[in-house]
Order: structure tokens, then C-alpha cells, then sequence
């Protein structure tokens, strides 16, 4: 996995512009527990190199407060398409789409630049634009100092977990669906339903057993295009590879909805485990 920098400089953005309602909801969403809204991001000069699972770390910029970063998300295209430029700018720019974000601060809860540097020094902490890319050895080093951060400030438990689904009197049972379009429908709350399943149930693939967190995905009983809605009784983690099977038809619920069955002539060698 790679990481990369994505820039934020406020105080060049027009008066009205979007991406200065779109910060602070974005905060506020995450401070509450809520689900966070997908969206492109400029990518610079970077116009490739990208990878499905890459990390993205947003970095904000300019004088009109502390400087450091403020969110994180993942790579879920790996195109990068060019457009027109944001508002009140001209030209043609170069766009990540689809970007997963599951952290967002406010600009007073930075990571600062003085600690980015230090557990990533030789990284380029003053890009001039979007798309730098993070030091191969310094990847770790720098997901670990975010993880600490986000605790610190309240916003993951021990398990790495967001503390809202943990936290407070009342347990929550169900993630509110909402959708955004961009080039097709993007599942907005899939993201805050995969953290709940996580919050709730064994670590591993219901079907497989594989126990490698960043390959499980939150995977509908009742399909969430058929009105199921994104709940604990109607999850189940399952790996990448075996909610694939699911979706294509491989496998197959029994009848109480909780365990999987081979779909038809299927057999164990289609629909083997991730080595």
C-alpha cells in the first residue's frame, strides 16, 4: 500500500466556494460518529500511480490557521480523470474520484506539521500541490502517528475503532443510508455500516474464516438495493473475495438468512479462500 498528500489552502478558495461548507460538515459528521460524504479531491501534477487501497491524507495549507492534517481516506478508483477546474479557478485539473474518507478534523485538531515532520521527515511537508507521494519507509510510521492522534483526541478506541459506535449510553443498531452521484451511485454510508459490523462481530470472514481486518467488507443479508437496511441483523463481514461470490451469485444465503451456501453446480474451488 502507498500513501499520498492531497493539499487544502482555504484561504485561496473563493468566497461561497463548496469545499468551505464541505470541511467543517465533514468534521462535524466524524466528531458525531456520522457517516462521511465520498468526493474527488485535485491530484495535481499526478495524473496515475494510484492503487485501489492506497491511503490519502489531506493536508491543509495557508495562513488562517494551524497547517497539518486534517483527514484520510482510501483510493476506490484508481483512474485519475481531468476536469474543469474547481470554482473561481481556470483551467483544466487533475481529479482522484471516489475518495472513501474515514477521518476528518477540524482545522484545531491538526496533526501538526512540527510532529508530521518528525515521524516522516524525509517526506515533503510544503508540496505545492496535490498527489506528493509518501516516502515507501515512511508509510507506517506516519499511519501510526495518525491512529495516535485520532486517539488522543477521543475519536478511536484501542481496537482503532471509531469511539462514537462504542461510546455513550445507547448502542447503535443501524447506519442511515445515503447516496451520492458522481459517474454512478457510490454508497455513502457503506464505510460507517462496515465500522459498526466491525464494532459487533468476530474479526474474520463469516464464510472463510480469513482474519485480516483491511479485507473485510461489510456485506448485506437483505441487498441494500432491495431496501435492507445497513443494521446489525442484516450484516455480516466477509472478505473480499467471498462478498464478490455473494454478489455474483456463487454463494447464497440459507434460509435464516445467517450462513452461506454454495449457489447450484458451484463448488469449494470456485469460491476458494484469499491465500
Amino acid at each position: 500500500m502507498s500513501a499520498f498528500i492531497l493539499t487544502c489552502n482555504p484561504s485561496l478558495w473563493p468566497e461561497g466556494a463548496y469545499d468551505h461548507e464541505f470541511l467543517p460538515a465533514q468534521a462535524e459528521a466524524f466528531r458525531r460518529g456520522g457517516a462521511l460524504e465520498m468526493s474527488r479531491w485535485s491530484s495535481g501534477s499526478r495524473t496515475g500511480g494510484l492503487a485501489v487501497g492506497d491511503r490519502l491524507y489531506l493536508l491543509v495549507q495557508g495562513p488562517k490557521g494551524p497547517r497539518g492534517v486534517i483527514a484520510s481516506g482510501w483510493v476506490t478508483d484508481p483512474d485519475i480523470v481531468e476536469d474543469d477546474a474547481w470554482e473561481g479557478s481556470e483551467g483544466r485539473k487533475n481529479y482522484i474520484e471516489d475518495i472513501e474518507w474515514d477521518a476528518f478534523l477540524s482545522r484545531e485538531e491538526v496533526l501538526s506539521l512540527d510532529e508530521l515532520k518528525v515521524v516522516a521527515p524525509l517526506t515533503n511537508w510544503h508540496p505545492q500541490g496535490s498527489g506528493i507521494k509518501v516516502r515507501e519507509d515512511e508509510v507506517e510510521a506516519l499511519a501510526e502517528a495518525w491512529d495516535r492522534h485520532l486517539a488522543e483526541l477521543g475519536h478511536v478506541d484501542l481496537t482503532g475503532l471509531p469511539g462514537p459506535i462504542l461510546q455513550g449510553p445507547e448502542q447503535v443498531t443501524e447506519v442511515t443510508a445515503s447516496y451520492a452521484r458522481a459517474l454512478r451511485t457510490v454508497r455513502r454510508h457503506q464505510s460507517a455500516f462496515r465500522t459498526l459490523l466491525l464494532a459487533s462481530q468476530p474479526h474474520e470472514c463469516a464464510y472463510c474464516g480469513l482474519a485480516t481486518v483491511k479485507l473485510l467488507e461489510a456485506a448485506h443479508i437483505i441487498p441494500d438495493a432491495h431496501g435492507g437496511p445497513s443494521s446489525l441483523e442484516n450484516g455480516l463481514l466477509l472478505c473480499a473475495n467471498h462478498h464478490r461470490a455473494l454478489d455474483s451469485g456463487l454463494l447464497k444465503w440459507d434460509q435464516d438468512g445467517r450462513t452461506l451456501l454454495l449457489a447450484g453446480d458451484i463448488t469449494a474451488e470456485d469460491v476458494a479462500p484469499l491465500p
